[in-house]
Order: structure tokens, then C-alpha cells, then sequence
């Protein structure tokens, strides 16, 4: 099964600034000074720059047993990658506003990324009651409480949500080029991200030790690094 969008609706700064790389003879001008429109500031537009495209792989499994037992496993391994999963949804923290400059630079897996998900349902048809093996002559009251019960069993499992990495920077920097945008960090010497397992810690407002900051760092010659949207998970 597969699906395919284009021209989806995203959020941009039309009055995005250009980044200024200062260095050695180079002056660069405010923040004002490098829009487009220098007497504007930013200009939210809706636009049709995103786009989506989803591919998976499902097949189910279904076994109607004897004695009342049935069996049923649906199993999808499927990908969804896009530009802007919603302008006005952040999914799992999924920035939706995108480079104005650069719209494809915001392509990744979507927010709702899961590449594996596995349901068995279980249903077992308690034996007694009318037309069961027990309690068949059983008056009606006697039936109604007790027969015809069922026990079911629904496991679901699926792989976990991707992960959106990025920084802060401020209004001074002269690589800032506007509110709007999501700023994604640098790799360093394409050390892991991800910390060790066992270094792991949940907690109710975040997950220490999942990250390794040391591979980190705000990039010092353009406003965006080389982690990509929704790398980690």
C-alpha cells in the first residue's frame, strides 16, 4: 500500500533574511538589513511547499480455531517521509514551518515515522452457556448472567517515534534569519547521537543520558548542520 502528496499546505517566513558568515574584512549588516523586504519584518505565508509519500508492506494473519478460538495478527512495515507532516500540527514535537530558502532541506520521516507495528487479537469463547459445551440447558436468567461471555486479548507493538533535534539561536547571530525557521544542529566527527542503552534514563518530563551533547554543537558557518528532521529515534 502506498500514497503520495504533493503541494501540502506549510508555513514559511516570506521575508526570511539571509545568513551573513562574519570573518576576517566582513561586515554583516542586522538582522533588517538582510531581509528581502528591509522595512518588513517576518511575513508568515501558507503555501503549497510540502509534500508526503507513504509505502508500507501489511499482510494479516486469521485462524478461527475449534472450540471458540480465533486468532487474528495484522503485521505493517511502511516508512512516511514528507515536507511539513500539517502547518498547524507538531506531531511528536515534528517542527512543521520550513526554510523559505530551502524548502527540501526539511525532508524526513514524518512525525508519525513507525516503521514496524504488529496487533494479535486474541478471542476465546468461554464454554459455557447455550449452545456451548457447559450450561446448555440453563434457563434464560441463568444464561443471560452466565453464559456467552468471552475473553479477548489485544497486544499491540510498534517501533518508537522518531526524535527532532534542534537549537536555539539568537536574533544577533548573524547567521539568524528569522523566527520562523527550525535551526538543526551539527554532528561532530559523525559521532553517535545516541547515548548507550544502559545510560538511559526515563523520567516524567525527559529522557537523561539519551543523547550524547558531546557529538553536538551549534554549526558557526551557516544556520543549519547536518542532523537531519526526525534522525533519531
Amino acid at each position: 500500500m502506498g500514497s503520495k502528496a504533493t503541494h501540502l499546505q506549510t508555513l514559511a517566513d516570506y521575508n526570511q533574511a539571509i545568513p551573513c558568515i562574519a570573518g576576517p574584512g566582513v561586515t554583516c549588516g542586522n538582522l533588517q538589513s538582510r531581509r528581502p523586504i528591509s522595512n518588513f519584518g517576518s511575513i508568515e505565508i501558507a503555501y503549497g511547499a510540502g509534500s508526503a509519500n507513504y509505502n508500507s508492506l501489511q499482510f494479516k494473519l486469521e485462524k478461527r480455531a475449534t472450540k471458540g478460538l480465533y486468532l487474528l495478527n495484522s503485521f505493517t512495515y511502511g516508512r512516511i517521509f514528507d515536507i511539513s507532516s500539517g502547518h498547524l500540527e507538531t506531531q511528536n514535537g515534528d517542527n512543521s514551518r520550513v526554510n523559505y530558502a530551502n524548502p527540501s532541506a526539511d525532508y524526513g520521516p514524518g512525525g508519525y515515522d513507525q516503521p514496524l507495528a504488529d496487533t494479535l487479537s486474541v478471542v476465546y469463547d468461554l464454554p459455557y452457556g447455550h449452545g456451548r459445551k457447559w450450561g446448555g440447558d440453563t434457563g434464560r436468567l441463568v444464561n443471560t448472567v452466565l453464559g456467552g461471555w468471552q475473553f479477548t486479548l489485544i497486544n499491540t507493538m510498534t517501533s518508537g517515534l522518531p526524535v527532532n533535534i534542534t537549537y536555539g539561536l539568537s536574533s544577533s547571530s548573524p547567521l539568524y534569519v528569522s523566527g520562523l525557521v527550525t535551526y538543526r544542529p551539527q554532528r561532530l566527527n559523525n559521532g553517535p547521537i545516541k547515548a548507550p542503552s544502559s545510560a538511559h534514563e526515563k523520567t516524567a518530563t525527559a529522557l537523561k543520558g539519551y543523547f550524547t551533547p558531546a557529538n553536538l554543537t551549534a554549526p558557526t558557518a551557516y544556520p543549519w548542520g547536518n542532523v537531519t528532521r526526525n534522525s533519531e529515534r
